[in-house]
């Protein structure tokens, strides 16, 4: 459960709080911005914006033939079958 749904359900603050694992204090914030409606302080990005941050200075390989990873699997893969 969020504190947006447990303060609907008319949970005083400091048993919001207690659930949570949460000071009635962080409680008070959260209602009073969400009141207000301001974002939770994690506001989404594109995802365009995070792979351009990840990608910034990625160097592109072209790879020819299986992967490691894929080879590996299909002889782990045969070896079971026996």
């Amino acid at each position: 459960m969020t504190i947006k749904t447990l303060a609907a359900k008319g949970v005083s603050r400091r048993a919001i709080g207690w659930q949570l694992g949460l000071s009635e204090g962080t409680v008070r914030y959260h209602l009073r911005r969400q009141a207000a409606g301001a974002e939770d302080g994690r506001a989404r990005q594109p995802r365009s914006a995070i792979l351009d941050r990840l990608l910034h200075n990625a160097h592109i390989m072209n790879i020819k033939g299986r992967t490691y990873r894929l080879r590996d699997l299909e002889n782990a893969l045969a070896s079971r079958k026996g």
